[in-house]
């Protein structure tokens, strides 16, 4: 498996990600939506595993995630939301009190998601991979990713390294999609196309 680690980190483990399952449900369907959720649900159980197994000590924490609006007129895709993930089997609840230190008009509650301490659950997983034979790289630049039957071909400036898998953690892609500048933020219309059309 070869990972690609970027800085620039959060500190939340979490399947929620805005407002975004209905407008998966509505342009990609249902059966894409749903495998979107059960890919983020079990990484989230992945990592647990991992720190539970490898004994990482990164302040890891269950706490339920909350998506929220102070506008009337959002409260209508907050309902949206709730019923959209719902529809896919997860049981997110629509709020009124987040126990935040200020009112809310509605919210979406994903339960059991979590949170950590990036960077020390990155050295943690630094020190498992080094204890298991594994190679870091560092001030390594790699500029393009192509899938050739079951083999991911991985450019980099001076190489191409070949792997089975592939883990992109950084916030945005570090590779060209969809063939225009990554400046600014590829809107997520474009991004998901490519990925789905991609991989």
């Amino acid at each position: 498996m070869l990972i690609i680690l970027l800085g620039n980190t959060t500190a939340k483990i979490t399947s929620s990600h805005g407002l975004f399952y209905d407008y998966l449900i509505h342009t990609f369907g249902t059966d894409f939506a749903k495998n979107y959720l059960e890919a983020n649900e079990n990484a989230i159980q992945q990592i647990y595993h991992i720190i539970q197994d490898e004994k990482i000590e990164c302040d890891f924490e269950w706490q339920d995630n909350f998506v929220y609006t102070t506008s009337e007129k959002e409260v209508i895709k907050i309902k949206n939301e709730v019923t959209s993930v719902n529809s896919l089997g997860f049981c997110a609840e629509l709020v009124h009190d987040s126990s935040l230190p200020f009112s809310i008009l509605a919210g979406i509650k994903f339960p059991n998601q979590a949170q950590f301490h990036p960077l020390k659950y990155i050295q943690g997983l630094t020190n498992c991979i080094l204890k298991n034979h594994g190679q870091i790289y560092e001030n390594t630049k790699v500029y393009d990713i192509d899938k050739k039957e079951n083999v991911y071909c991985v450019k980099t400036s001076h190489h191409m390294i070949n792997a089975k898998y592939v883990v992109l953690a950084c916030h945005y892609p570090i590779i060209n999609a969809p063939r225009i500048l990554l400046s600014k933020n590829v809107p997520r219309s474009l991004l998901l196309n490519w990925l789905h059309n991609k991989f």
